[in-house]
């Protein structure tokens, strides 16, 4: 039961992803200017991205000892 219920859940929060992200490439559509400039922002927010996780993540791995 508990399984049918995460899955479920899992289905509706993908699809409202899926809505989410289509309704944005809608709005971005109607604003070339704004599309042109994403090259620029894409490249700070990825290197923003990996910067957190290197600095958050999980040391675990780099002190276990086999």
């Amino acid at each position: 039961m508990l399984g049918a219920v995460l899955s479920m859940l899992g289905v509706v929060i993908n699809s409202l992803y899926a809505l989410a992200a289509a309704g944005a490439g809608g709005w971005l559509r109607d604003r070339p200017k704004l599309l042109g400039r994403e090259r620029y922002l894409t490249g700070p927010v990825y290197i923003g991205l990996g910067v957190g996780a290197a600095l958050t993540g999980d040391n675990r791995l780099a002190t276990s000892r086999i």
